[in-house]
């Protein structure tokens, strides 16, 4: 992050010092050596003035800073001036949103990263060997005209384009989609991709996949499994247009958890791919809880779990009743529940699937 990213945070800070636990959540750092590093050039560059006690780590760091520059600092030229200056830039620029004098202050703190932008486009325009040519990933563009790699992914960065009407094919950049770890054997057939919310289950399933041709649990033909990892695969399932197998898929299964948080991911995945066929492997899951009720479950669910669409998934579910009674106790069913074993029985069952 750059000086000029840390002063627009500290301007929007309403106090004249800010402790260190404040200083790290506004910036976003939780790694103690990475936070000493960031403080000494905010005190070298006078951003910030050290105060109070050190602490006692292995690098000593203050416990409070006085935030030296001004509010006004930023400022290099009156409102006029900045208008004016605006008409100079890249000409593909639209700044319609700025004209608004309610937002003068927005285009105080815009302006560096305009300039920056303009000059880099700029220089495209009468550079033969222009890197607008070369395609290049959001953060690796970020980095090469902000020196900073997370700016255009962050929300400062993206109000930023869209103020200016830009987009990121303007600046012939694409956005590098999260991998997520996968399984097929070499025989692809048409069948179905299976979303694993947890590591152990996945790698139980992978040790049943067959050498040649489809798993087939509960009368599911299966040609792919996911790990989904929990929340990551809400942004790594895109990962699969970059698949070469993706025409073999017919349909996609999820199956997690059933407590609060793995019925949400379900619902919220099913939401945000709207062209995908995703829905819950809901025989799996009834297998999950026709197991547990031989059981005494004890452990409790993580606390502050989200909850989105919880009831409907009840509804759809049998023994929804008891389902709903666990939950409402604080408990919840692991996927781990089902064991390799059972797995391996579930295989041999070849129930046909609703």
């Amino acid at each position: 992050m750059n000086a000029e990213r840390i002063k627009d945070k500290l301007r929007d800070f309403k106090k004249k010092s800010i402790t260190e636990q404040e200083l790290r959540v506004l910036l976003n750092i939780r790694d103690y050596e990475e936070f000493y590093n960031v403080s000494e050039v905010l005190i070298s560059e006078n951003i910030l003035e050290g105060m109070g006690k050190l602490n006692k780590m292995p690098k000593p760091m203050y416990s409070k800073f006085r935030i030296k520059f001004k509010q006004t600092d930023a400022l290099e030229f009156t409102s006029s001036q900045m208008y004016q200056s605006l008409s100079y830039m890249y000409p593909k620029f639209n700044y319609d949103y700025y004209k608004n004098p309610t937002r003068k202050n927005q285009l105080n703190k815009d302006y560096p990263y305009i300039k920056i932008l303009s000059d880099y486009m700029n220089s495209s325009l009468v550079n033969d060997n222009s890197p607008l040519k070369y395609p290049l990933s959001t953060n690796e563009r970020s980095f090469e005209i902000w020196k900073d790699e997370k700016y255009l992914e962050s929300d400062e960065g993206k109000s930023l384009l869209s103020n200016l009407k830009i987009t990121y094919d303007d600046i012939n950049t694409y956005k590098a989609k999260e991998p997520y770890f996968d399984y097929y054997n070499n025989v692809m057939n048409n069948g179905s991709l299976l979303i694993v919310e947890n590591k152990d289950t996945w790698y139980s399933l992978k040790r049943l996949f067959p050498t040649e041709g489809n798993l087939k649990l509960l009368g599911v033909e299966i040609n792919v499994l996911v790990y989904g990892e929990g929340n990551k695969i809400l942004s790594s399932l895109e990962y699969l247009e970059e698949k070469s197998y993706k025409s073999y898929v017919d349909s996609i299964y999820y199956i997690g958890d059933l407590d609060y948080e793995g019925i949400s991911i379900l619902n919220r995945l099913v939401e945000r791919y709207p062209g995908y066929y995703i829905r819950p492997f809901m025989k799996l899951y009834e297998k999950m809880l026709e197991k547990s009720g031989s059981l005494t479950l004890t452990k409790p669910s993580k606390n502050k779990q989200k909850r989105y669409k919880i009831e409907e998934f009840i509804k759809e579910i049998k023994q929804g009743e008891y389902l709903e009674n666990l939950l409402e106790k604080g408990l919840y069913v692991p996927q781990e529940i089902l064991s390799c074993k059972d797995m391996e029985r579930l295989t041999e069952e070849g129930a046909v699937y609703d």
